[in-house]
């Protein structure tokens, strides 16, 4: 499952796979996730597109795209896209109490 955090306008929403998704302020503040060394992605004809920061420089890749900018170049042309925070969240652990009491069950 992948945490969305939306960075325009100021509510609460869910994307189409049902995560949540929780809308922040402005274009500066997905800047700000950049210069701090997060991905953030946008999406493009249903598609994400995923931006982060390596050697001062922004990295876009995509699933048929990949091409580096200068920072300066990012905001001219992506100034206008709607980003979204990608954090990539881990399994949620199975309780070995609740694993073992489901194989014991008889089906029929």
């Amino acid at each position: 499952m992948i945490l969305a955090v939306q960075f325009t306008g100021s509510m609460v929403s869910l994307d189409r796979k049902g995560d949540h998704m929780e809308e922040n302020e402005s274009f500066e503040q997905a800047c700000r996730y950049l210069k701090e060394g997060a991905i953030v992605f946008y999406r493009n004809h249903n598609k994400q597109i995923y931006c982060g920061i390596r050697n001062d420089r922004v990295h876009i890749q995509g699933a048929q795209l990949h091409y580096v900018l200068s920072f300066e170049q990012f905001i001219d042309m992506f100034a206008q896209e709607t980003f979204y925070l990608y954090e990539k969240q881990t399994p949620v652990e199975i309780s070995k109490e609740k694993d073992e009491e489901y194989y014991r069950w008889q089906h029929k």
